[in-house]
């Protein structure tokens, strides 16, 4: 009974939000468009011991017709609800590479997609690699601000924004958000 309301629950919060207006808050990322101090819009938490909280998503949509998969796969930061409470150039780039971060993995969700080309896969398959790379996207939020000390840690500062800046260049064939592919969905 817990389980189906669950469900119903997470069924009705999808819809809503599937059908939602586009925020002039959501910033999609932009190799050549960086974060500026006014897009951190929301009220700086008083209790926080953080410099800053970015917000960034990575919105995963894709649907079939006939034999062609077609994908549309967007990163965004949310000016609402990210802050900054110290602004200087270097918190501005450590909370740039989170955004990058997601962007790395909206990129890795879309090299997945292109890899299914000519293939048979199943919906549950496709779910499971699109949240195995949400987790992982998350596992490396966090590794990033571990190893980076939260941005104080110089020296692990600057080898994130390399590791981080190569990374997207490997990727860069996937910078594409939409795209469609031919594979054959299994039921």
């Amino acid at each position: 009974m817990t389980c189906r309301f669950y469900l119903a629950a997470l069924a009705t919060i999808l819809v809503l939000t599937s059908f939602r207006e586009p925020s002039t808050a959501l910033v999609p990322w932009n190799p050549i468009r960086k974060l500026v101090y006014e897009d951190f819009k929301q009220e700086i938490p008083l209790t926080s011991r953080h410099s800053a909280v970015s917000s960034v998503s990575i919105d995963v949509s894709y649907r079939t017709k006939g034999a062609v998969l077609y994908y549309d796969i967007k990163c965004h930061f949310d000016q609402t609800t990210s802050w900054m409470k110290i602004k200087n150039p270097w918190i501005l780039n450590h909370e740039q590479r989170h955004f990058d971060i997601a962007e790395l993995h909206a990129r890795k969700i879309r090299a997945f997609f292109n890899s299914c080309t000519n293939r048979t896969i199943s919906k549950a398959d496709i779910d499971n690699a699109i949240n195995a790379l949400y987790i992982s996207n998350s596992e490396m939020q966090r590794l990033y601000d571990k190893e980076t000390n939260h941005s104080i840690d110089e020296p692990g500062q600057k080898k994130w924004d390399d590791f981080v800046s190569s990374q997207l260049d490997s990727l860069d064939t996937y910078l594409q958000e939409e795209g469609n592919i031919i594979c054959k969905i299994k039921r």
